[in-house]
């Protein structure tokens, strides 16, 4: 069996005998960005077909709420739902905290007035909620160790409060919690609360340094981590200004190996339970210039061991 690595612009995918596995990052209402991946990877947004051997991780924020984003939510939610629905399994929809949003979850106050929201936008996500076709997680069986994908990253604490080191547990109970409810019970933090972290911020909130990396970081220096992630959300780098972002340690910026092409970050956080290092990646949302990155490695991901 060879495995390929295949680099398509705003994705990473994994070629098996007849299966290509992609993870795309944040979109935020750019809807050409999001059709220069669809087309990448084969997807028709207007028929909502996928090829046979595809199938897709998307990371959340679809769209934005705020005034930065591309305002094509309403067009790109409605093409997922599309897409998700005529392609159960093979369409993985992870919820992003501006998803959330749409559907009454937690609202910054310095995005748009909640009365600009897009009705179609929030029928759609709370449709999704109602029928619980989406996830917070997906874990994936890899030869670097099993791999915790979600929007902001899965933190320490919260991963410690499962009482459970088997991935598999870790996703199903994290997506236990995909309900009409869940946006009165989401945990913010930091990129919510005015600056006050919370290492308990949930996979929709969690803020990269404080919450995600740094604990994670201490945990590593002593103890085997029990995944990798792939997480989306945020970034160390600030492309504007083209430095690290102020919040980022001195120590840590020779830790980090950027691609710059590719809009993604890798950092190694430990050793892994599985006598390898463990590594957390980031794929950096890109705006409107340009799509956002791929994994640099191959995983292979047998079916078998992959739980949503």
């Amino acid at each position: 069996m060879r495995h390929r690595l295949f680099d398509v612009k705003a994705c990473y995918t994994i070629e098996l005998v007849l299966k290509n596995i992609f993870v795309l990052g944040d979109i935020g209402g750019y809807v050409d960005i999001w059709h220069q991946a669809l087309n990448a990877m084969g997807v028709d947004p207007d028929t909502g077909t996928m090829p046979d051997e595809t199938t897709v991780i998307q990371l959340g924020d679809l769209g934005r709420l705020n005034r930065i984003g591309g305002r094509g939510d309403r067009r790109i939610l409605i093409e997922t739902d599309r897409i998700l629905r005529k392609n159960p399994g093979r369409w993985i929809q992870i919820l992003g905290n501006h998803d959330l949003a749409y559907a009454g979850g937690p609202y910054i106050e310095g995005w748009a007035p909640r009365s600009e929201m897009d009705p179609i936008s929030t029928d759609i996500v709370r449709d999704w909620l109602d029928e619980r076709i989406v996830q917070l997680v997906v874990g994936l069986m890899t030869p670097d160790g099993p791999c915790i994908v979600s929007h902001a990253g899965l933190t320490l604490p919260n991963w410690q409060g499962l009482d459970t080191r088997d991935w598999r547990s870790v996703v199903r109970a994290l997506n236990n919690k995909v309900n009409p409810q869940l946006p009165n019970n989401t945990v913010t933090g930091l990129v919510y609360d005015g600056g006050r972290a919370n290492t308990k911020a949930d996979t929709l909130w969690a803020s990269l340094v404080e919450e995600l990396y740094e604990p994670w970081l201490a945990y590593g220096q002593t103890e085997p981590l029990p995944f990798n992630q792939i997480h989306g959300h945020s970034s160390f780098w600030n492309y504007n200004a083209n430095c690290f972002m102020d919040d980022v340690p001195e120590q840590w910026r020779q830790k980090i190996t950027m691609d710059f092409t590719n809009r993604r970050s890798v950092m190694t956080i430990g050793l892994g339970e599985w006598d390898a290092p463990a590594r957390f990646w980031g794929l950096d949302w890109r705006c409107e210039q340009g799509p956002l990155g791929y994994l640099p490695e191959v995983f292979q991901i047998p079916t078998t061991d992959t739980c949503i």
